[in-house]
Order: C-alpha cells, then structure tokens, then sequence
C-alpha cells in the first residue's frame, strides 16, 4: 500500500512539473506565418512552442524585405470607391487596401481623378433629416441636409411638415419610398459606369 501510494504521489508531482513548464513564460518563436494577416506595418505569426498567434511589426533588411517575407513597394494603385473627400484603392501587387483622402494639385485634382466641381444631381433619395444623390459628372455620392425654401419645400421633394397640405403630409411616406427605390437603381447604373470606365483606364 505505502509502494501504491508513493507511485500516485511521484506521479502526480512529475505531472505537476510538466504542466509548470509547459504553461511558463517564454519566448514566442515564429512557426507559420500568417500572411492574411500581415499589413503594410506589422505580420502575425504562430508560435513553435505553444501555438498562439502573436503580431509584431516587420524588421527590414537593406533591400527592403522582412523575414515573413513581406517587402516594402510602391503601391500600384487601382482605384475602386472615390468619395467627395477620399479615394479608396487596392494594391495591384499585394492586394493591400487603403482609403486616403484627397490631395489636390493646382488644378484642383486628385491623382485618382477626382476634381473638385459643381455637384450635377442624378436622382435624389430623401429621407427627413436630409437628401442623398450621384453626381452625374464624378459618380460620387452626396449627401446634403434639406434646404428649404419660403413654402417649406426642398429641391428633393421633401416638404417641412409644419408646412405641408394634408394629402402633402398624407402622401409623403410613399415619396420618400419611391425616392429611394430611385436612389437604389442610380446607384446600380452608377456603379456600373464608373467600373466601366476604370476598366478603360486599366
């Protein structure tokens, strides 16, 4: 009995023992990397020892490349979504994407193509705090709060309630429907205007 007992003591102690250094702190080296999740300023890796995902940022030799394999480019822009005050854009080399505002030259343009101007409204959608539309000549979206005008009334449809008629009030939920349901089928042909073009520009 007291050899019996004396085994389940040893090797309840060396399993103890095991488990302590296994769950120590230590140092996490690098196994697998996972690029999907490396960026332009850090990669992640998984840890030989104990399996878990850690991140830290590159270290770069003199040609520009990290031991994850990740090197520094200039990026090859393709422009995907253009805003009225950014641009977003994938790298043709490394799939990066990035959104950037715009910066603009003296001629009032940007380097993705958008130029400052006279928003040309398409279809107005609108709702009660305010309007939303494409512009026909850069295909960004807008939106605006309502500007009304002596009889309550904005450029988009809407009427103020305090100054709308009955069938006015009663008719302007299915407006803001219908408007849009416009709004939506703008934005489809929008789209697919400005993939066109870029297309081109390929």
């Amino acid at each position: 009995m007291k050899k019996l007992t004396a085994f389940i003591l040893a090797f309840v102690l060396i399993f103890s023992s095991v488990s302590v250094v296994a769950s120590a702190e230590h140092t996490h080296e690098a196994g697998l990397y996972a690029d999907e999740l490396s960026t332009e300023s850090t990669h992640s890796f998984y840890c030989e020892t104990c399996g878990e995902l850690n991140s830290e940022n590159h270290v770069f030799n003199e040609n520009g490349e990290c031991v994850c394999g990740y090197a520094k480019h200039i990026h090859e822009k393709l422009y995907a979504v253009v805003h009225e005050s950014y641009h977003m854009f994938t790298c043709k080399e490394c799939g990066s994407v990035f959104t950037e505002w715009h910066t603009f030259n003296e001629n009032d343009e940007c380097e993705c193509g958008y130029k400052k101007h006279e928003h040309t409204p398409d279809v107005y959608g609108f709702i009660g705090t305010g309007h939303y539309y494409y512009c026909k000549k850069c295909y960004v979206q807008v939106s605006e709060n309502h500007t009304l005008d002596e009889n309550g009334k904005c450029v988009c449809g809407y009427v103020h309630p305090d100054k709308a008629s009955v069938i006015e009030t009663m008719i302007q939920p299915f407006k803001m429907m219908i408007s849009i349901y416009r709004f939506w089928a703008s934005a489809a042909v929008t789209g697919f205007k400005r993939g066109f073009e870029q297309g081109l520009n390929k």
